[in-house]
């Protein structure tokens, strides 16, 4: 019965696996630019962004989520071109909590 219980119990531990060796990173404080943060990224990792302007354009990936401080003050700007965010084929990620500026911030 304790080898039953023993192997139940490693069973349940190896399936949240992912959870156990995901990472929180945190910008601005470890990675000065979001696209850093989640390049150095893998799945079910998580990305906490602190309120302010951001100039860039990011690129998401499957498995991280993407989480601003706020929508009323954490700022995302892609300048005046292209895609601000993009996800293509991008699965089991959330991308929240940004206003999203199409103009120059500043």
């Amino acid at each position: 019965m304790k080898k039953i219980l023993f192997f139940m119990a490693l069973f349940a531990l190896l399936i949240q696996t992912d959870k156990i060796l995901a990472a929180t990173r945190y910008v601005p404080a470890d990675y000065t630019h979001i696209q850093d943060a989640i390049d150095a990224s893998s799945s079910g990792d998580i990305i906490l962004v602190s309120s302010g302007y951001y100039a860039e354009h990011l690129t998401l990936k499957s498995g991280v989520d993407v989480i601003g401080e706020s929508p009323t003050n954490t700022y995302l700007s892609g300048g005046l071109s292209g895609s601000v965010v993009t996800a293509i084929n991008v699965t089991d990620a959330e991308f929240s909590g940004f206003w999203i500026y199409l103009q120059r911030l500043g």
